[in-house]
């Protein structure tokens, strides 16, 4: 304890098996380029603990290959890539809330197959896409506040609540699915539905708009 790490430069990998931890002590921990390739999907990183979860910052290129995250706070400024593999959180109520906010552009590709955490999209200059194939799987709240989304041809299932605040969101070509278990709430921004099939467990426009286009809509409440 005491001592200094600079880590501003260069690439940390997290490629350990069983529970790693980051225990921050101060206002939180940068990072260069940071990647997370546990040996098993079961393997988790921990952001501080329940009681004292933490936060870090990653400036350069976050890069999601196998594991889970569970606790804490990471912020990507720069771009970031989730693959296939890649399993989100240990458990939806335990989750590391990931946080695009950036400031200059920032671009974030999520593989089809993949899971993802609680994730905000909250830089105006950011665009997240989707690629390849089978189903990208949000285990906790999505909130988009700026930014683009453009959800290609790649189904999404959205298990916690999943808002809009500003920005656009793209959602899908002909045919693709895209499934919101725990509803869907816009207080501003713009959804674009395109040509998706769109099943939605409740949905509330408060503000913002909303385009059906030539989507198929069910509404469950």
């Amino acid at each position: 304890s005491g001592g200094t790490a600079t880590l501003d430069s260069g690439t940390v990998i997290f490629n350990g098996t069983g529970t790693s931890v980051i225990n921050v002590t101060g206002s939180g921990l940068s990072f260069n380029n940071f990647t997370v390739n546990l040996v098993n999907s079961n393997d988790d990183l921990e952001i501080g603990t329940s009681v004292t979860p933490d936060t870090i910052t990653v400036n350069g290129t976050l890069t999601l290959t196998n594991g889970d995250f569970t606790y804490g706070t990471l912020n990507a400024w720069g771009d970031m890539t989730v693959a296939s593999t890649f399993d989100g959180a240990e458990t939806a109520g335990t989750s590391t809330t990931l946080i695009a906010n950036g400031s200059g552009a920032q671009n974030l590709t999520i593989n089809g197959g993949a899971a993802l955490p609680i994730l905000t999209l909250n830089n105006s200059n950011a665009t997240m896409s989707t690629t390849g194939s089978g189903t990208i799987t949000f285990e906790g709240a999505y909130t988009h506040q700026a930014g683009i989304t453009n959800s290609s041809s790649v189904a999404l299932t959205y298990s916690g609540n999943f808002s809009i605040t500003g920005g656009t969101y793209g959602g899908g070509e002909l045919g693709t699915t895209l499934t919101y278990n725990s509803g869907m709430t816009i207080n501003g921004g713009t959804y674009n539905a395109n040509a998706a099939n769109l099943s939605i467990g409740s949905m509330t426009v408060s503000a913002g708009t909303f385009n059906a286009n030539t989507s198929t809509i069910t509404v469950e409440n």
